[in-house]
């Protein structure tokens, strides 16, 4: 018969074993609803499988490298159509869109209003994706067409 080797860990150790992936407050989430599986308890620490340590270690570590790879824009802006670089300028970082923006002024040279058109379309829908979250978090929209703000209590538009 063997014997099981278990880790045990308290949340705060276990945040720090998964090197900071997930955060304190989701493991403690995922004991209480045994979506990650102890194997006992010792005062704040819990006995944990190595192996599902290993797992959650592993696919979250993808799930960011996914993230991160979703974020960046294609390799050469030179081979994007008009919408697409106005897209990835306006979803960019501040370092991203000084290197989109060497290949906007050439195009601006050579094509001058569409070009800018389509940046501004770009960040029109990036700005209307994003909306409903800054109205959510600050409380109030604004209505066009009443020119007032109202009160939305957490809601969406």
């Amino acid at each position: 018969m063997t014997q099981k080797t278990y880790e045990w860990h308290s949340a705060c150790a276990l945040h720090r074993r998964l090197r900071g992936l997930v955060p304190r407050s989701t493991l403690l989430n995922w004991i209480t609803t045994r979506k990650l599986k102890t194997h006992g308890r010792r005062g704040t620490a819990f006995a944990f499988c190595p192996d599902d340590l290993y797992r959650i270690e592993l696919t979250e570590t993808a799930k960011r490298i996914r993230l991160a790879e979703q974020a960046l824009p294609p390799a050469d802006p030179g081979q994007m159509s008009d919408d697409q670089l106005g897209d990835a300028y306006a979803a960019a970082d501040s370092d991203r869109q000084s290197l989109l923006w060497l290949e906007i002024s050439k195009r601006r040279e050579r094509g001058g209003q569409a070009t800018m058109r389509s940046i501004q379309d770009g960040m029109a829908r990036r700005a209307g994706k994003m909306q409903p979250l800054l109205d959510k978090f600050a409380g109030v929209y604004w209505n066009p067409q009443t020119k007032q703000t109202t009160k939305t209590q957490g809601k969406t538009k």
